[in-house]
C-alpha cells in the first residue's frame, strides 16, 4: 500500500522530464530558421540528366524452345520498377519510334479528331455533337466526343498557381472563384509536389520564387 506524497515534494521522476523538456526547448530555440539570401548568390541551377530509355527490337535468331521462358514468368518475376529489364521489353516485343507524327500512329485521316473545329465550338454546340464526334475503338467503347475534349482542354488551362491553392486547399484570390480541376485534379495534384523540388516554368524568371533552408 502505498503512502500519499506529501505537499511541495517533486518526485524524480517529474525533475528528470522538466529537465529533458527545458533541454528541448533551449535546442528548439537555437535552431537555424528561414534566411533571406540576395538572388544574386544564387547559383544557376544544376543541369539535370534524366535516365533515357528508347528500346529497339533487333532480329537476332529465336532462342530453343526448350530455353524459352515463358512471358507470364517473365512478368511474374517482377516486382519493383528497376527489375524491369530490356529482357522484359524484348519479351514484349517492345519497339519505341521518337518523335512519331499523329499520321503514323493513326494512318486512317477518319479517326483524327478535327481539333480546329472542335475548338471552335461554343459550350451548347459542343454538347449537341458530342455523341456524333465520338468513333468506336477496338476495345469495344467510343472515344470521347468534342465536349470531353473541350473540358479536358479547360481543365489543363487552369493557371498553376490558381490550381495549386485548391490543392493546398486555400480560398482563391480576391475577387476570384475557386478553380474547378475536375479530372485533371491529380494531375494539379502531382504538378504540385514537383513544386518543392523545381521552379514554377510557368511564371517569369524574375518573379519565381527561391527559397533556402539553412541546415
Amino acid at each position: 500500500m502505498s503512502a500519499c506524497q506529501p505537499s511541495g515534494f517533486v518526485s524524480d521522476a517529474l525533475l528528470h522530464s522538466l529537465s529533458r523538456f527545458c533541454c528541448t526547448v533551449s535546442e528548439a530555440s537555437s535552431l537555424p530558421r528561414y534566411a533571406k539570401i540576395d538572388p544574386k548568390d544564387i547559383p544557376p541551377p544544376t543541369p539535370v540528366a534524366l535516365p533515357h530509355s528508347q528500346p529497339q527490337l533487333q532480329s537476332p535468331p529465336s532462342p530453343p524452345a526448350s530455353s524459352a521462358q515463358p512471358l507470364v514468368h517473365l512478368i511474374q518475376t517482377v516486382y519493383r520498377p528497376g527489375q524491369v529489364a530490356p529482357s522484359i521489353f524484348e519479351a514484349l516485343g517492345v519497339h519505341v519510334i521518337p518523335d512519331t507524327a499523329v499520321a503514323d500512329l493513326l494512318p486512317d485521316p477518319a479517326y483524327v479528331p478535327d481539333f480546329a473545329t472542335w475548338d471552335a465550338l461554343s459550350a451548347d454546340e459542343a454538347r449537341q455533337r458530342n455523341d456524333e464526334t465520338k468513333r468506336p475503338l477496338n476495345t469495344g467503347v467510343q472515344s470521347p466526343g468534342c465536349q470531353t475534349y473541350q473540358d479536358r482542354k479547360r481543365e489543363l488551362s487552369i493557371s498553376n498557381q490558381d490550381a495549386y491553392r485548391v490543392v493546398r486547399r486555400l480560398p482563391p484570390l480576391k475577387g476570384q472563384q475557386q478553380a474547378r480541376l475536375g479530372n485533371a485534379y491529380e494531375f494539379y495534384r502531382c504538378l504540385e509536389a514537383f513544386t518543392t523540388f523545381w521552379d514554377d516554368t510557368s511564371k517569369p524568371t524574375s518573379s519565381r520564387s527561391r527559397r533556402c533552408y539553412c541546415c
